[in-house]
């Protein structure tokens, strides 16, 4: 019996055919899956759901990449390349390198990644994102890289395919929504 595998932010490993994502899949269309999705509201992917992966590599996001690996490290396989030194220095459960510079193929190259494997890509700069999610597309070869824009307004630039384009402030919104309860669905009353 297959077990349903979850990232630390509770979304299936697996795919579409297992798990709760397999109605946003089957909605889709069984025989062309390569249609654009929502799949919830900060989430849009394009291109074919991906397979599970043993190795994810995170570029950039200094602090904030560090943390994502060190989560995504319970799961995966993970690599996290940054040019901020701090933020590669001693890592725990996973490997970390610092380059001077993010958009250099061959320093993305170096990490391992192919094209079976994912790839995060948390710069801060829009620039920089779109460079480094070209070159692990083309010359890397990835079919599924996760990219979160520095700013919600260019979404639309990465909407491409094999490229899932996460919102943070609207991912985080629908988690506190949902969990933390820090969002109250009723707003305050007369005293």
């Amino acid at each position: 019996m297959a077990t349903d595998r979850r990232g630390p932010s509770g979304v299936s490993l697996d795919g579409p055919e297992s798990g709760p994502d397999r109605e946003t899949a089957a909605s889709a269309g069984s025989a062309d899956r390569s249609t654009r999705r929502r799949v919830s509201p900060g989430v849009v992917t394009t291109g074919r759901r991906p397979p599970p992966t043993d190795r994810v590599l995170v570029v950039g996001g200094g602090q904030v990449g560090r943390r994502l690996a060190e989560g995504l490290a319970r799961e995966a396989r993970v690599h996290h390349l940054d040019d901020d030194p701090a933020a590669v220095r001693d890592p725990v459960d996973y490997e970390a390198s610092h380059v001077p510079d993010l958009t250099v193929p061959e320093a993305l190259g170096a990490t391992g990644v192919g094209p079976e494997h994912t790839a995060v890509v948390v710069t801060g700069d829009d620039g920089q994102n779109l460079l480094v999610v070209q070159h692990l597309r083309g010359q890397l070869g990835l079919r599924h890289v996760v990219v979160v824009p520095a700013d919600p307004r260019n979404r639309s630039v990465f909407e491409l395919p094999g490229v899932a384009v996460l919102c943070g402030g609207t991912v985080l919104a629908d988690a506190l929504a949902r969990g933390v309860g820090v969002v109250d669905s009723h707003p305050p009353g007369p005293p």
